[in-house]
């Protein structure tokens, strides 16, 4: 799900989640903490004569207007990107919203929610296509029938089809360079379906009201008038209906998550997806410059507390517990708290007030560490909550292979800095080139095979494909050897987009040893 995909976005139902898991831990990464995206959007925000949310809803209803339900083909899949030359989907904002989106994997993240509309449920799982649909995007030529019958292929009754017409009309309007035979005023840029911004039933309401000022019910060009059709269509009875503020917004929540999880055959999306209650952050264990390991993590609650004491403790992986207890393991207490940028989507949730945690402990070397977990005393005088991921623990899989974010580093506009940082700034604009050092530590001589393969998003909507690059790290002879680890270091050099995530694979003394999706945000 790495292009565009996904909408809107979240929650209400429970989500099953065992540590880890990076598809969910991205998607709850973006949809409830990550601040560039929901920043899109904050507040409704306006451009080109209307908002980013109702670009952003239409070109998610574009994306997944190819969707077959028979046949299970089409759907929300990424394949807008390869059909924006098509009459159908023209307009400057079709290029604006994808290059909003090209970091990650969702046109409509936070829009209706953002604009005082309600929450949609998310999952996650979509699979990118790789060529273009058919041409099935209704138009505002055709006659009802074959709009009842477009809407009918993708899935929709009816009913259904007059009720998102009307949801996805609550915002935006008609642009006179995309349509200029419906908006005829030389001096008028967009049309608005309802005299308001926000996400609202204005547009039933009027039309019911015969106040409506919807260029697509009362244009002067009755063929393009398509909205009237629809929304007649069985005797106003639906539109009657979602004259309730109430009904309209259940209403709009269920089609709009029935829209976005409008998938091929095959697709598999997880359950609904929840802020991560307790999210273990970045755990990562490596050698530190005294011949200890030092493992650091951070620990991501939804609440804030400040009487809440957190230990982190943890257990041997040699020595059979001698060191650190299995049960007890060794501990210490976060040596950091502070508030994190929450999204408009959390907020609505009632979980923007989040806390992360930062933990940083020393590790014998020949013990080294299997597992840890965390002791949360919430002291108000209740038994402490044990996080231990289910009561399995969080467990390390291999400490052989250990890529170093201590020695690793940045060279970005000429000056370095100690550890890897990934790109913030435009989407779509000029960027310097970025050279990351990176530098992994090998439990072992220097006969070790490591390898970085990290992964960069296409930068626009003409160059959205994803960048794989395999880079092979060879001995550092700047860094001396230290508790056992040789190290390995090599440069990649990254240009206009940014890095989001990195795997390494090590081959030592004949077995292979992997660290997977080391996130961006880790490599900082």
């Amino acid at each position: 799900m790495t292009t565009l995909l996904g909408i809107f976005a979240l929650i209400l139902s429970a989500h099953a989640y065992t540590w880890p898991d990076p598809k969910i831990e991205f998607a709850d990464k973006v949809l409830y903490q990550d601040s560039f995206l929901p920043s899109i959007v904050q507040n409704c925000v306006q451009r080109d004569h209307t908002t980013v949310s109702a670009q952003w809803v239409r070109l998610a209803y574009h994306d997944m207007a190819t969707y077959d339900a028979e046949a299970g083909t089409g759907g929300l899949d990424g394949s807008i990107v390869y059909e924006l030359h098509r009459e159908q989907n023209k307009g400057v904002a079709m290029t604006s919203s994808l290059n909003d989106l090209v970091f990650f994997t969702s046109p409509a993240t936070g829009p209706v929610a953002s604009c005082g509309g309600p929450v949609i449920p998310f999952r996650a799982g979509r699979i990118d296509a790789t060529s273009a649909g058919p041409e099935t995007v209704p138009e505002p030529h055709e006659d009802l029938a074959a709009h009842t019958a477009n809407f009918k292929r993708q899935g929709f009754s009816q009913q259904e089809m007059i009720g998102l017409v009307a949801c996805g009309h609550s915002l935006g309007g008609v642009s006179k360079k995309d349509f200029p035979d419906i908006i005829l005023d030389p001096k008028t840029e967009l049309v608005q379906f309802a005299n308001t911004h926000q996400f609202d039933n204005k547009v039933v309401t009027d039309y019911l009201s015969g106040t409506t000022i919807n260029p697509l019910v009362i244009g002067p060009n009755t063929t393009t008038n398509s909205d009237l059709r629809i929304f007649g269509s069985d005797g106003n009875s639906t539109m009657k209906n979602l004259a309730s503020a109430d009904n309209f917004s259940k209403t709009c929540a269920t089609l709009y998550e029935k829209m976005i999880n409008s998938v091929s055959k095959g697709t598999n999306l997880t359950e609904v997806i929840n802020p991560i209650e307790y999210k273990v952050l970045n755990p990562r264990l490596f050698p530190g410059k005294d011949g200890s390991l030092t493992f650091s993590t951070s620990l991501r609650l939804l609440t804030q507390n400040p009487k809440r004491k957190i230990t982190l403790h943890w257990t041997d992986r040699r020595s059979k517990g001698t060191v650190c207890p299995t049960t007890t393991g060794c501990s210490v207490p976060y040596t950091h708290g502070r508030s994190t940028l929450t999204t408009v989507l959390a907020n609505k949730l009632g979980k923007g007030n989040m806390v992360v945690y930062g933990f940083e402990a020393k590790v014998n070397a020949t013990t080294s560490m299997s597992k840890f977990w965390f002791e949360v005393d919430e002291g108000n005088g209740s038994k402490p909550i044990i996080v231990d991921n289910g009561g399995k623990g969080y467990r390390i899989n291999q400490d052989v292979v250990l890529f170093d974010r201590s020695r690793s580093s940045l060279a970005f506009g000429g000056s370095s800095t100690t550890g890897l940082h990934r790109r913030g700034g435009g989407i779509g604009g000029p960027a310097p080139t970025l050279s990351y050092n990176v530098v992994v530590a090998a439990r072992g001589g220097r006969k070790s095979n490591i390898t970085a393969i990290t992964y960069e998003p296409g930068n626009s909507p003409s160059n959205f494909k994803p960048i794989i690059k395999h880079t092979t790290l060879l001995p550092d002879s700047k860094l001396p050897s230290i508790a056992g680890f040789t190290f390995y270091s090599a440069t990649v050099t990254y240009g206009n987009a940014s890095l989001t995530h990195m795997d390494i694979i090590g081959e030592v003394c004949g077995k292979t040893y992997k660290q997977k999706f080391i996130d961006a945000a880790d490599l900082g």
